[in-house]
């Protein structure tokens, strides 16, 4: 059985405790908290986010206006594993940026890191207003978690945090071989069904999609390897070419054909 401290972590804040419990009552579908050992006194939850193609356990960690991250005895939260940052408003709070502000610069920086930041609403903001243009500055998403329809703002965020690639995630029901990319002519002739069709091209674009992932990962490694300029032209151009050919996989062509 794993330690909570081993998951990414979702971090919610909010005024006071009880209001953000409430929300992440709301939000996590799938709770797996009891097959995680509890540290210390920590009342998180891990929530197991299920998308088609992956699976992810991430903990769900409350952070209210008189509390602090603290890891000093190593089973806290420190700011470098929080992967999502949730701002919670009360209608009360929606016209008041040094809310705002004061709770994004919390938690260590880890706003600024985190790679899903949602700013959920008690109601309905002005869409014109300060707060949309302060989300919109932020690159984060800001939600009506009382909209309508009521279910639209948990679903939302359920989706923002469900396409995030968390670590740890695990691949759900992965095809041992995928078929290889078919031209327009054998598509044609092929006498399998749409249905089967459908969901072999979806799995080949997720696959597309990962190893185009690769490809632009390799990026930084290839700058540090290219060939220097001086008397490296040959050399070059070889390192050029299978640049672009990771490339041109990783989009679905065939380049042993070509």
């Amino acid at each position: 059985m794993s330690t909570l401290g081993s998951l990414p972590v979702i971090l919610i804040s909010s005024l006071e405790e009880a209001a953000a419990k409430a929300l992440v009552s709301e939000l996590i579908d799938n709770d797996v908290t009891d097959t995680y050992i509890q540290d210390g006194e920590s009342g998180d939850r891990v929530w197991k986010l299920v998308n088609k193609y992956y699976t992810a356990n991430v903990r769900v960690h409350i952070l209210p206006d008189n509390g602090q991250l603290d890891n000093s005895n190593g089973h806290g939260v420190s700011p470098e594993s929080i992967e999502a940052y949730i701002i919670h408003l009360s209608e009360d709070e929606l016209e008041d940026d040094s809310v705002w502000c004061r709770r994004a610069a919390g938690a260590g920086g880890a706003w600024r890191r985190a790679a899903v930041r949602l700013v959920l609403a008690d109601c309905d903001a002005d869409p014109g207003g300060a707060l949309a243009a302060w989300s919109a500055a932020q690159r984060a998403e800001l939600l009506a978690w009382r909209g309508a329809p009521p279910d639209d703002g948990p679903e939302r965020a359920r989706d923002a945090l469900q396409a995030h690639v968390w670590p740890g995630m695990q691949r759900e029901g992965r095809a041992a071989r995928l078929p290889p990319l078919l031209s327009s002519d054998s598509w044609s002739s092929s006498g399998g069904s749409d249905e089967s069709d459908s969901e072999a091209e979806e799995l080949r674009a997720v696959e597309q999609a990962e190893a185009f992932a690769a490809a632009l990962g390799s990026l930084g490694a290839a700058a540090d390897t290219r060939p220097a300029p001086a008397g490296g032209g040959t050399e070059r151009l070889d390192h050029a070419e299978a640049l672009v050919q990771a490339f041109c996989r990783a989009l679905g062509y065939d380049m042993d054909s070509c």
